[in-house]
């Protein structure tokens, strides 16, 4: 019988903790494959829970898939060949240590024994001024000369010498107006937000008014780094994070470190303007559909790509989790060669409903094959051009070598302020308000399309995450049409594949549905009705 000490779970929910608990006797080989797992009414019984917590923590192993389940037989352990990643959050290795010091170097005026508020990695004086005197160059905006051994190094890190960019040989991307992926501007905190930039204001003006170092400030780097082992069960150093001036400026950049010889594959549907970024940077790129929550391997094979963009913690427009068995797929493909990367980008996996959200793909890397990418254009508002990445140690030294000589892409002050949202907690609870609130919208968009002339010829497909419905409407209407009725009763309406990059238009599927879109964090609650009015015109009155 399982037993696991569940007054050690801290914070987490029992279930939570539990799923944690038997997660790691699974892939540490304590439960070996197809071990089948106590009842769920016995296991409740001995941990002294309810039977509904465990029956949540099993199904978050069933969505992950380190577990199998059997009609009326229970669940089992599934065949993994899996890998514990080692914890990095205690790693604080000496550029830590200088970018903590980035703020706070010899050019300061004042007390360089006193912190800043933002200072939760104060040393003493005497380690202060040792640490000082130790200063590289590295994280500071600083220009180097030609042929030192800084470039020899760096010549080393790049293996091949920046490209002109060449035409990319397939067909180019769709012009196409895609519905903006927005959120609910109302639900912003405002007044919380200007206490932090008052504080932010409260600084000392030689360190609020300097540039700040190429990859960010360090206080905020390092509440990212702690806020996203807590919520996101990542164990990464404050080192490894790059903060920029939005997701499409840090794909731009990590193509520029990858090099004009990368062959690009984009699992689809997907975030179609990555693409144009990709064929603008002169990088050859194809598109790979997602099928029943994984990628066909055999196929990226036969691609030759070296490089693949991802989402496996929010697989558009679903929501659902790439299991384990196809994340570790994915890994063997990219361990095969040393040039292999995947871009993982996480965006909206703060926002799951049925569950919370799962561990992202970095968190299972062992190899540094994995980098992620995640942006807070949606969580806190859409001017908020504030994105990061997480990149691993080679990467790293080859972003360092071509960009260690410009300043952060994002104002010291928006990044000060956001340093104190986090570490404060505001963050954590407007998520938290964030996700509560979109799930009643989700619910109250599904209860009045079932409810409405459309339901016998639609269906709504259930997402997990995200901020958007997937529609699908049984109709004769030719989708050129459609958008053309939809523009006059001032409806966007954006089909499922204009999320292809790599296709030229939408029409319905094989079975005569029309795939739509809904986005419905850019439509207020009260327009609800109104919208589905203006898709009964479209699809049931006009031909």
């Amino acid at each position: 019988m399982l037993t696991y000490d569940l007054h050690n779970a801290g914070k987490l929910p029992l279930y939570e903790y539990l799923y944690h608990c038997i997660r790691r006797d699974i892939a540490h080989g304590v439960l070996p494959a197809h071990t089948r797992l106590p009842g769920k009414r016995r296991l409740a019984a001995n941990l002294g829970v309810s039977v509904n917590t465990v029956q949540r923590a099993l199904e978050l192993l069933l969505a992950e898939g380190f577990v199998y389940s059997a009609e009326r037989k229970g669940y089992f352990v599934e065949s993994l060949d899996y890998h514990i990643k080692p914890d990095k959050r205690g790693e604080r290795n000496t550029q830590d240590t200088l970018d903590a010091l980035d703020t706070r170097d010899a050019r300061d005026t004042r007390d360089t024994t006193k912190p800043t508020p933002l200072e939760a990695h104060t040393h003493a004086s005497s380690q202060v001024a040792v640490q000082t005197a130790q200063r590289v160059q590295a994280d500071k905006p600083i220009a180097t000369p030609l042929h030192t051994p800084h470039t020899a190094a760096c010549a080393t890190a790049l293996h091949t010498p920046r490209e002109t960019p060449r035409a990319t040989p397939h067909a180019p991307v769709p012009h196409k107006q895609q519905q903006q992926q927005k959120t609910s501007l109302e639900l912003f905190p405002v007044s919380v937000w200007h206490k932090c930039m008052r504080e932010a204001l409260m600084l000392p003006h030689n360190e609020l008014l300097q540039a700040l170092p190429f990859k960010g400030l360090f206080a905020l780097r390092e509440a990212l780094a702690r806020s996203l082992y807590e919520t996101r069960a990542l164990s990464v150093s404050p080192h490894n994070i790059v903060i920029g001036a939005g997701s499409e400026l840090q794909f731009d950049q990590l193509l520029w470190v990858l090099g004009a010889n990368t062959r690009l594959v984009f699992q689809k549907p997907g975030y179609t303007k990555l693409a144009a970024i990709a064929r603008g940077r002169g990088v050859s790129w194809e598109g790979i559909e997602a099928r029943e929550n994984a990628l066909d391997i055999e196929q990226l094979e036969r691609m030759h790509a070296n490089a693949v963009r991802v989402t496996p913690a929010n697989l558009f427009p679903s929501g659902a989790v790439m299991p384990i068995k196809e994340r570790i797929k994915l890994f063997n493909w990219a361990n095969k060669q040393p040039s292999r990367i995947i871009i993982e980008d996480d965006y909206d996996s703060e926002l799951r409903y049925g569950s919370k959200p799962f561990a992202p793909l970095f968190a299972e890397d062992v190899r540094g094959r994995v980098v992620y990418m995640n942006t807070f254009s949606k969580t806190l508002a859409p001017s908020f051009r504030i994105s990061y990445m997480i990149l691993p140690d080679d990467l790293l030294k080859r972003y360092e070598c071509l960009f260690a000589e410009f300043s952060s892409t994002v104002s010291s002050f928006e990044q000060y302020a956001l340093a104190r949202f986090i570490e404060q907690g505001f963050f954590e609870r407007h998520v938290f308000r964030l996700r509560k609130y979109y799930r009643k919208v989700y619910e109250q968009w599904e209860y009045a399309l079932h409810h409405s002339a459309l339901a016998s010829v639609m269906r709504v497909e259930q997402c997990e995450a995200g901020t958007h419905l997937l529609v699908r409407i049984h109709t004769k209407q030719q989708v050129e049409n459609a958008k053309l009725h939809a523009r006059s009763y001032g409806v966007p309406l954006v089909f499922l594949e204009d999320y292809m990059a790599d296709e030229r238009g939408a029409s319905s599927d094989a079975n005569g549905y029309c795939n739509i879109v809904i986005n419905f964090a850019s439509i207020p609650t009260q327009g609800i009705q109104n919208y589905i009015s203006a898709l009964e015109q479209i699809f049931l009155h006009t031909t």
